[in-house]
């Protein structure tokens, strides 16, 4: 019975997929190529390598090939072979420098579109990914770590397309202004609860319903600490929200901590996220067990006679613990610690959410960065030929690094060692060799 009941599931999903594949779905739905002027088909997302294909195989058929042109945008890996219009292959969900410079070409392309054009528009889930153009003022990086913070943050599909859309030059309907005076036509493959033409890739042909007022409230209520400062600039904050996230960050220690370090020059970085010393802070946490029993191990392993000759000669139980336990553990203690160390180098998820996760290079100990276990996480899934191989290259360095802390633990380790070895000084060798003198004798 579960057999046959997995067989019925498995066929139903096979045939849902296939309805819904661009060589079934998209034929009929077609228009008609304009009269006279040029079909464009701007295609993006995960399926617009395939509707790009299926549509230029239906145009050319009744169109002369001058008369057809455009772009898409897919997924990495997603690509297919077409004839006449090019597929650009781009990341996704983190957009990548191929999706900046294929959202740039479409808006030049549909810049270019006449009255007489027709602009087809085929979308697919992952339009929102793929088509990335910042607005004024906003860097590509920012763009990035935007849509990373919002990933982690449990935003729904709309909270996180109604964001991209006061972000971007492409998406909420600006596409068709840059068609503008063409006639546009969206046929859409939808991945998106209710089918809301405006989510749907973040809607680049569709009037946008939401306002900015709504991409704030989602900012302030998915993670205000990381979001705040990198999706909303500070010229655009109304004053009862930045009031607001004010009083929210004054009333914590680590506000007042950096207020009070911001008068040094190393500490001058206040950021209003994630940081290297939040990151610190809990790696020390992290790693304090593993230390804390590595430790407690070794200073088991002490003999009892060593603690009782020192509590015997008078000593505290504290002095007991510097002058008779700690020397004779030291050699663990320090292993453990950079054991220790050795663990939080390699740590990956939690210091990619407390970092900032900005792929910069940090300058303050209150600034965000990155780091390399958490651009491989992020960055791996994305990655094609010359930035995988560059991602293998940050492996090997993370490798050696951990390689070389090993090392100077071992270093460290036979040091220690050798210090708490008794020193044999040149009477001690006397009254040695006095003895076997004697037993020799006997």
């Amino acid at each position: 019975m579960a057999t046959r009941s997995r067989d019925l599931l498995e066929s139903l999903f096979r045939s849902a997929v296939a309805a819904a594949h661009p060589s079934r779905c998209l034929p009929p739905r077609l228009p008609e190529p304009p009269a006279r002027g040029r079909l464009i088909v701007l295609a993006a997302g995960k399926a617009a390598g395939s509707l790009t294909e299926v549509a230029e195989a239906h145009y050319l058929a009744r169109l002369p090939q001058d008369r057809l042109s455009g772009i898409a945008v897919t997924r990495h890996g997603y690509g297919r072979p077409t004839k006449l219009i090019p597929v650009v292959e781009a990341g996704h969900p983190v957009p990548d420098e191929a999706g900046l410079a294929g959202a740039e070409k479409m808006l030049t392309i549909a810049d270019a579109a006449g009255a007489d054009d027709l602009v087809l528009v085929l979308l697919s889930g992952g339009a929102s990914a793929n088509l990335i153009a910042p607005a004024p003022g906003i860097s590509f990086a920012d763009k990035q770590a935007a849509t990373r913070a919002i990933l982690r943050s449990g935003a729904n599909i709309g909270e996180f397309n109604c964001v991209r859309k006061h972000l971007s030059r492409i998406k909420g309907g600006r596409l068709t202004k840059h068609a503008h005076p063409a006639k546009v036509v969206t046929l859409a493959i939808s991945d998106v609860p209710g089918d809301d033409p405006a989510v749907i890739g973040s809607g680049p042909t569709v009037p946008d319903p939401t306002t900015l007022a709504d991409a704030r409230a989602v900012v302030a209520n998915v993670n205000p600490q990381h979001l705040f400062q990198t999706l909303v600039p500070r010229e655009a904050v109304p004053r009862a929200m930045a009031a607001r996230m004010t009083a929210w960050k004054a009333g914590s220690g680590t506000f007042r901590m950096n207020v009070a370090l911001s008068k040094l020059p190393e500490f001058s970085a206040l950021p209003g996220g994630g940081d290297h010393h939040t990151a610190g802070i809990i790696l020390a946490i992290m790693i304090l067990p593993i230390v804390s029993a590595i430790s407690r191990e070794v200073m088991s392993t002490v003999p009892d006679d060593h603690k009782e000759a020192a509590l015997g000669l008078g000593a505290t139980r504290w002095e007991m613990l510097r002058i008779a336990v700690l020397p004779y553990c030291r050699s663990g203690i320090v292993g453990g610690a950079m054991l220790g160390l050795g663990r939080a180098i390699g740590e990956t998820i939690a210091v990619t959410i407390l970092v900032g996760d900005a792929p910069v290079l940090g300058k303050h100990l209150f600034g965000q960065g990155y780091s390399l276990a958490a651009a491989i996480a992020n960055e791996f899934g994305e990655a094609q030929e010359l930035h995988r191989s560059a991602l293998f290259a940050a492996g090997l360095v993370l490798f050696v690094l951990t390689l070389l802390v090993n090392v100077a633990a071992r270093l460290l380790v036979m040091r220690a060692e050798r210090s708490t070895k008794p020193k044999r000084t040149a009477a001690d060798f006397a009254e040695t060799s006095t003895a076997l003198g004697t037993g020799m004798g006997a």
